[in-house]
């Protein structure tokens, strides 16, 4: 294939895959809000709930949203200066207790597909 033809097949590519990405960011609010809403918020600047404020959550350092009482495993990754991922937080919501030991996290999203939304979501807020 020459070289043109790549770098079109390429463009068209990126062009359809990005509504498949802003429908995943638009259906991780709405997992957001029925799963996650109740505990948290997701605004800029806004406050800790039950859980903590996950605005810019994705490449913040881990226990560091201010106004939140940590638990323990989560204070440790704070002191350690570890950062949430993309890959951490899918990680994390899969199965909290089995991810961090002793979390007051209690909720997870075992669905693969609805939480990948969601971390796409997630990932949108910054």
């Amino acid at each position: 294939m020459s070289r043109t033809r790549t770098l079109a097949l390429a463009a068209l590519v990126a062009v359809m895959a990005s509504p498949v990405l802003a429908d995943d960011v638009a259906d991780g609010q709405v997992v957001f809000k029925q799963m996650c809403g109740a505990c948290h918020t997701a605004t800029a600047g806004g406050k800790a709930g039950i859980g903590p404020n996950l605005f810019g959550v994705v490449g913040r350092k881990i226990g560091s949203a201010p106004g939140f009482k940590y638990s323990k495993p989560l204070t440790a990754d704070a002191a350690a200066g570890t950062k949430w991922t993309k890959d951490s937080i899918s990680t994390f919501l899969a199965a909290p207790q089995k991810a961090k030991p002793g979390t007051a996290m209690a909720i997870s999203v075992k669905d693969e597909a609805k939480r990948a939304k969601l971390v796409a979501y997630l990932n949108s807020l910054k």
